[in-house]
């Protein structure tokens, strides 16, 4: 098959169409920007958080000020590369959530810097 017809019958991402979620406590926050056709068939919690049955307001961020700001860093390395990245003598610095992540993802260790 060459390249046109995959291109054909293959779903392409639209970049442009983004959110943002809030993540960390009041003293530590940071806001990312999600891209919803990575995230949407991904996450129920983010494609019923966008809906409109949950908000009426699209440029409002989704509120995870209840998540560490590494939990949400560990997530998102899961959906975008497949991977959750730990050193295995600070695992204990991803909690919980971090950790049901890596129970259904491939885990490495994070490359040298």
């Amino acid at each position: 098959m060459d390249l046109l017809s995959i291109a054909a019958v293959t779903p392409w991402a639209d970049f442009g169409r983004t959110f943002n979620v809030i993540v960390g406590s009041r003293t530590e926050r940071k806001t990312f920007t999600l891209h919803e056709d990575i995230f949407f068939p991904r996450s129920n919690f983010f494609k019923a958080a966008r809906s409109g049955g949950w908000t009426t307001d699209e440029s409002k961020p989704v509120d995870l000020t209840d998540t560490k700001i590494a939990t949400f860093n560990a997530y998102l390395q899961c959906v975008y590369l497949s991977i959750v990245p730990y050193a295995a003598e600070s695992l204990s610095e991803y909690d919980h959530d971090a950790r049901i992540i890596s129970d259904t993802t491939s885990v490495r260790p994070p490359p040298s810097l």
